[in-house]
């Protein structure tokens, strides 16, 4: 156990430096270190190779759509095709996980990250250790692990995975997939289903032994975790929301991550949405994993009487 005083940068170096996307890294860096298994597992009827999905309410003919994100890629790879976009540009209203608005207060982030009860990483771990951590985390992100060691595992990872998203193949800079879908969507209103701290406390939800399972995971992989990465990114790109799905769902289910990472998440999103879904014409952008599965929102939207049919790009 390491107990020593730490110097963390003041807040406005934060602000620089983190931003709202880093709980979305966060959120996907759950999902990608929980998800390395491809054992079987029950995958629910919806997987068919389509990231957009159309939802239409039989008694008041309304139509809206559901639409898969990774949250973060290389520019040149977001595979945002035409038919895609047709169909956001059809919508009346965007929603997203969490508000995009600029000046999303990283103070905020910075207050929330804390673990409880004053833990901190180091703690868990061995001087050498967290050393030899030490020193690959601020190779890798430019930045000292100190500054984020009092921070739940998985957020603290999130620039490591922001990290091996730029060796993944494709042109241009790495940014948000949300972002990108809003570039599309001028002139339209935004909703966002959850808030920071909603966020944030999902992933405070998961097991801290299992978070730092995820971090010393990647942090020790010789590659920073790019390979596996890559791979995920490759079934995204083939829209195949079903092999996502696949090769997540049993890690997640073991590490205590698929009920606060992804079905309490669906169920709650699900039961908000029903007002606009009645109305028709909302373009509801979340995390791909969220889509297919047992009890993913495709199959909660069909449960309730939707009739839910893929876009094909």
């Amino acid at each position: 156990m390491i107990n020593k005083e730490v110097s963390v940068p003041k807040p406005g170096v934060y602000a620089k430096i983190f931003s709202r996307r880093i709980v979305l890294t966060s959120l996907l860096m759950a999902l990608f270190v929980f998800g390395a298994s491809c054992a079987s597992v029950p995958l629910g009827r919806f997987q068919a190779k389509s990231l957009l999905w159309e939802v239409h309410d039989p008694d008041t003919k309304a139509s809206s759509y559901f639409f898969g994100t990774i949250h973060m890629m290389k520019k040149g790879q977001i595979p945002f095709v035409p038919k895609y976009r047709e169909a956001l540009q059809k919508s009346r209203k965007v929603y997203f996980e969490m508000d995009l608005k600029p000046g999303q207060d990283a103070l905020q982030l910075v207050m929330l990250a804390q673990m409880r009860n004053g833990e901190r990483i180091s703690n868990f771990v061995d001087k050498k250790t967290f050393d030899q951590w030490s020193k690959r985390y601020a190779e890798r992100t430019q930045m000292p692990l100190e500054a984020v060691d009092t921070w739940y595992p998985t957020l603290a990872a999130a620039p490591l995975l922001a990290s091996a998203a730029k060796k993944s193949k494709g042109s241009g800079e790495v940014i948000s997939v949300e972002e990108h879908i809003k570039s599309f969507a001028v002139g339209k209103s935004f909703g966002a289903l959850e808030t920071m701290a909603d966020q944030v406390n999902a992933i405070a939800r998961i097991p801290i032994d299992k978070q730092l399972e995820g971090f010393r995971e990647m942090i020790e992989s010789s590659d920073g975790g790019a390979e596996d990465l890559q791979g995920m990114m490759e079934n995204y790109l083939l829209h195949d929301i079903g092999a996502l799905y696949a090769s997540s769902a049993k890690s997640m289910r073991k590490s205590g991550a698929e009920g606060p990472l992804l079905n309490d998440r669906n169920q709650r999103w699900v039961e908000a949405l029903l007002p606009e879904l009645q109305k028709g014409g909302i373009f509801v952008a979340v995390g791909a994993l969220h889509l297919p599965g047992p009890r993913g929102v495709l199959e909660l939207l069909a449960q309730k009487g939707y009739v839910v049919r893929p876009v094909f790009p």
